[in-house]
């Protein structure tokens, strides 16, 4: 009878531990498809924001474009963000790569929680079309249809278009590079009129992509 018991609690033990093996292994997959499908269904609340003009009038404050508290993002944050809540308060339109065929949301200002979901706005009043309208986004390097993670894969030659609002336009992407963190004036109006600019983190969160794109109606 001991030896059936010894036998059952072994088979048990052995059972457990595979079930864990597979957890572990299966983990990093399961997040990647859970946190694809909340990208989509982030999406649409986005499309659910009609008219924003009041929202970002409310939202033009200087400690939303500091980026004072962000912190490096994680799947699982990404996963237990509160969509719903952030679109509603920060979530603005979105921005489309066209070749690629992955929209990502826009949100106003650069705060954590709003970073969480979507590509922030590194200025106040920035507007669709003019002068050089400037975001920033984290990257989950896994899966490129998730916030910024194709940025590091954009070529000269494809098309952007963002949407905010009623208001819409297409770039044609010119430029992309690597910069430090403290080159700020790629983001500043005196780069010129009609610009789009893109920003995320390299791979190993030391830099900086930044890709450029004109405009093209």
């Amino acid at each position: 009878m001991k030896k059936k018991t010894k036998s059952r609690l072994l088979n048990l033990i052995i059972l457990l531990l595979f079930l864990g093996g597979v957890y572990l292994i299966g983990r990093p997959y399961l997040f990647d498809y859970l946190n694809e499908r909340k990208a989509e269904e982030t999406l649409s609340l986005v499309d659910e924001q009609k008219d924003v003009t009041e929202k970002r009038t409310a939202l033009f404050k200087e400690d939303i474009y500091s980026g004072a508290d962000v912190t490096e993002i994680t799947k699982d944050a990404y996963q237990k963000a509160d969509a719903k809540n952030i679109i509603f308060q920060y979530g603005i339109g979105k921005v489309v790569f066209e070749e690629q065929n992955i929209a990502v949301p826009i949100v106003e200002g650069v705060s954590n929680a709003a970073l969480l979901v979507g590509a922030g706005t590194l200025k106040p009043n920035q507007e669709v079309g003019k002068e050089n309208f400037s975001l920033a986004a984290h990257r989950l390097a896994s899966r490129r249809s998730i916030l910024f993670s194709q940025l590091k894969y954009a070529e000269a030659g494809q098309h952007v278009t963002m949407t905010i609002g009623k208001n819409s336009a297409q770039y044609i992407l010119t430029e992309k590079k690597v910069i430090t963190p403290s080159e700020v004036s790629y983001i500043s109006d005196d780069e010129g009129e009609g610009l789009i600019t893109l920003i995320c983190c390299t791979d190993d969160s030391v830099n900086r992509w930044m890709v450029r794109g004109t405009l093209v109606k």
